[in-house]
């Protein structure tokens, strides 16, 4: 989930850029997205996903249906996708196969980053998480970029073993639990994958959309 302290720390010291690529646990860059041998347990992958999945101690809404037209469906179907995996990835602080087909460019970076910082604080991602005013704003070739407000105020994170909360989230800002983001897709062997994301807070215009 994007709501982690980790994953800030992670995303914005990483260079935004689409690229088609996969990575093992220890970092190391496999072409094409080839899934390391490390990757287990399996996550089935069904499309579209679900309005609401809980991936271990956290729920993930999505609360925009899918868009009527059909190729503006296929990519908010496959954000869902991949957000999913990518989350279940942090709960499991290890890369869940086949996250790695869905996960590419600086987001595979990001979640690398966060896993191991989650392995270091002893936490994993709780609580709900909820994307709406999701929209497509283009599809071009390969890529589609991709809208949403993020709604992280039920959001936080806890010690796996101990159900103890993290601190950190007692009292976030208003302007840090409601975050408008941009995220960039790719296709990789047929399907959509996340590959980059920039983020705008409020009193930005583009975030006061986002606001209660």
């Amino acid at each position: 989930m994007i709501r982690s302290g980790a994953f800030w720390a992670a995303i914005l010291v990483i260079p935004l850029a689409l690229a088609a690529c996969g990575s093992s646990p220890s970092g190391g860059a496999k072409p094409g997205g080839a899934r390391p041998s490390g990757q287990e347990p399996t996550a089935a992958v069904s499309a579209p996903p679900p309005l609401s999945v809980r991936t271990g101690n956290m729920t993930q809404l999505f609360a925009t249906p899918l868009l009527g037209n059909a190729q503006s469906a296929e990519v908010v179907a496959g954000f869902r996708q991949d957000m999913i995996l990518y989350d279940m990835s942090q709960e499991g602080r290890r890369l869940i196969t086949p996250v790695t087909d869905y996960v590419t460019g600086s987001m595979l970076k990001a979640l690398e980053r966060t896993i191991s910082d989650f392995k270091k604080q002893d936490l994993v991602p709780a609580g709900t998480d909820r994307f709406f005013k999701t929209a497509v704003v283009s599809i071009t070739g390969q890529t589609a970029t991709l809208t949403t407000c993020d709604d992280g105020s039920k959001y936080t994170e806890v010690n796996p073993a101990t159900g103890a909360v993290d601190p950190t989230f007692e009292n976030v800002p208003l302007d840090e639990q409601y975050v408008f983001e941009t995220w960039e897709m790719t296709r990789l062997d047929g399907h959509r994958a996340i590959a980059s994301v920039t983020f705008a807070f409020p009193p930005a215009a583009s975030a006061k959309q986002c606001l209660p």
